[in-house]
């Protein structure tokens, strides 16, 4: 699928896996990755996205956030862009 995926696959991890962009206390994580924009909504599931907030918060915890604060930014299909 991706580095991420095959990264997992060749170190034989059995967990979620996911990636990071960090700078400094501000952390962003997602759900998809590297898919197209298009393909984005039909990968979205409650089940996916809990499995996204639950690692982010293990990671973060992890690092040494006491008590992380995540904000979850929606994804709209219908807002513009013809839907895509």
């Amino acid at each position: 699928d991706d580095e991420i995926a095959f990264s997992a696959e060749v170190a034989g991890l059995k967990t979620p896996a996911s990636e990071f962009n960090v700078l400094g206390e501000l952390w962003n994580a997602r759900v998809t990755s590297h898919i197209p924009l298009k393909d984005v909504a039909s990968k979205l599931s409650g089940e996916r996205i809990l499995r996204a907030l639950k690692l982010t918060d293990a990671c973060m915890r992890n690092a040494g956030f006491a008590r992380p604060r995540i904000a979850v930014a929606g994804l709209n299909p219908h807002a513009g862009d013809g839907g895509n």
